[in-house]
């Protein structure tokens, strides 16, 4: 009998609880490099992001290119200025790796949320 409560009480405690994602906590600041906006590049950069339990942006790489490394290392350089509400695994905060568009438009493209990776 013994083993039959163990395996349950094991099965029950590896159930998965859902993480909350993080969420941004206030507007992303990234600058668009000034000889690529004169010569009318846009392009979206995929970041990869791992958001501490802070909220801070504590590591970016990139997951797909915009065909521009200018962009590239703007979105690079801006992340480490982007701040979240931390991910949420029961009553705590907890780091996570997620996805960001960065999008270099002319024309403003609608708000993004990264995506939970």
């Amino acid at each position: 009998m013994k083993r039959v409560c163990i395996a349950l009480l094991t099965a029950g405690a590896c159930q998965s609880t859902p993480i909350m994602p993080p969420q941004p906590a206030g507007p992303a600041v990234i600058l668009y490099p000034e000889e690529l906006w004169d010569a009318g590049a846009e392009g979206t950069t995929l970041l990869r992001l791992y958001v501490a339990p802070s909220g801070n942006a504590d590591s970016a790489q990139v997951s797909r290119s915009s065909g521009f490394p200018a962009l590239d290392g703007a979105a690079l350089v801006g992340a480490a200025s982007l701040r979240f509400k931390p991910a949420r695994h029961r009553d705590g905060p907890v780091g996570t790796w997620v996805r960001l568009p960065v999008h270099f438009r002319l024309q403003p493209a609608p708000e993004q949320r990264p995506d939970e990776s």
